[in-house]
């Protein structure tokens, strides 16, 4: 089962390390990341991973609401990625003989 946190509402200071002192009493952390805004490079969001499942639930009880650097985060489960199915390839048949920029289609020549 999936054991890892999305936590959002994070204030300008957030770094993988103070995430992981502020995580790390409710459980083994297995991975934190940070995703930062591609303009600003601020910190938009993070997933932090845990070893267990009951470790995950604890940090959204304890962290959920909870201040941190002056924020109240927002804590949950976070969803598993949707994988968009690759697309089908549809085949028509065609309309007739081939014809290139010369007119009809060449064959033989039949005298």
């Amino acid at each position: 089962m999936n054991s890892r946190v999305y936590v959002s509402n994070l204030p300008e200071v957030t770094t993988e390390e103070n995430l992981r002192t502020a995580f790390g009493p409710f459980g083994d952390i297995a991975k934190v990341f940070v995703a930062t805004d591609r303009d600003t490079a601020l910190p938009t969001y993070a997933f932090i991973t845990y070893a267990t499942v009951g470790d995950m639930t604890a940090s959204i009880a304890g962290m959920n609401d909870a201040d941190f650097h002056g924020r109240k985060l927002a804590v949950s489960v976070a969803r598993e990625a949707k994988v968009a199915p690759a697309p089908r390839r549809i085949v028509l048949p065609m309309a007739g003989p081939r014809r290139g920029p010369g007119g009809p289609a060449r064959g033989p020549v039949r005298r």
